[in-house]
């Protein structure tokens, strides 16, 4: 499959009705790889996996929080922009992943990561492997920086992606770096995304927390932005972690 076809088809079918939604799949890269991890370290516990989420696993999951942290970057003339950190304690990106990453429709290729899944059991099995769904970010920006421990070979390094629409062309920088006991496998993306300063209009569902808090104690006089979409942004992440149980650690603004 063409990436930047299949870019177009996900924009033209409308899966994704509001840019916020496209964090459910960046954040299930994260949640299944996690999961992967969670298995190789804890598979000769059997007892650990015969019950879907058991007391025992639930306490376990713990140890293995993902962390995201919006913080605002530059304002601009009438927009703002916003730096986006997603870090997981998984598996990390292995060069033979990497393969795989960028091309839509090639993860069932990568057999690597597929043997390794067979062998979890079905309620721990992610719902997908690195593939359109991480490349359902470039819906929100130009490019990503993955800095990325591999869990087998504890090589690190630092991966500068690009959108296939980019001029880059969908091109991958790898950065080799010298890696120590302190980087922990997983991987860390780190991307920017713009808002308007004050929106021309917007819509919102009451029952969300944060959008609603945002309308509620938003001050022309005060403030200097409106920041409604990364309001709601905060409110799919919310919403998202209802769902699973991994532990999510949330900032705004380094607060």
């Amino acid at each position: 499959v063409d990436t930047e076809k299949a870019l177009e088809l996900l924009r033209g079918a409308g899966i994704y009705e509001r840019p916020e939604q496209l964090f459910r799949e960046i954040l299930q890269n994260s949640i299944d790889s996690t999961f992967i991890r969670i298995w190789e370290e804890n598979k000769e516990n059997k007892s650990l996996f015969e019950v879907p989420n058991n007391v025992e696993f639930l306490k376990i999951i713990k140890n293995y929080p993902i962390e995201i942290s919006i913080n605002k970057k530059n304002i601009l003339d009438d927009e703002i922009e916003w730096e986006i950190i997603i870090k997981d304690n998984a598996m990390g990106i292995s060069m033979n992943d990497l393969k795989y990453l960028m091309n839509s429709g090639s993860s069932q290729k990568n057999t690597q990561k597929i043997k390794l899944i067979n062998a979890m059991p079905n309620w721990l099995k992610p719902s997908g492997i690195f593939g359109i769904g991480f490349q359902s970010i470039f819906q929100l920006t130009e490019s990503v920086i993955i800095e990325t421990k591999d869990y087998f070979t504890e090589e690190f390094k630092i991966l500068t992606t690009f959108s296939p629409s980019s001029n880059e062309n969908g091109a991958i920088l790898i950065e080799k770096r010298q890696s120590s006991h302190q980087i922990k496998p997983g991987s860390k993306l780190i991307f920017n995304i713009k808002t308007k300063k004050i929106p021309n209009s917007y819509s919102y569902n009451y029952d969300n927390s944060f959008t609603r808090d945002t309308i509620s104690n938003f001050d022309f006089f005060k403030f200097d932005s409106f920041d409604i979409e990364i309001s709601k942004i905060l409110d799919e992440i919310k919403k998202f972690f209802t769902y699973v149980n991994i532990p999510v650690i949330l900032k705004l603004n380094n607060d």
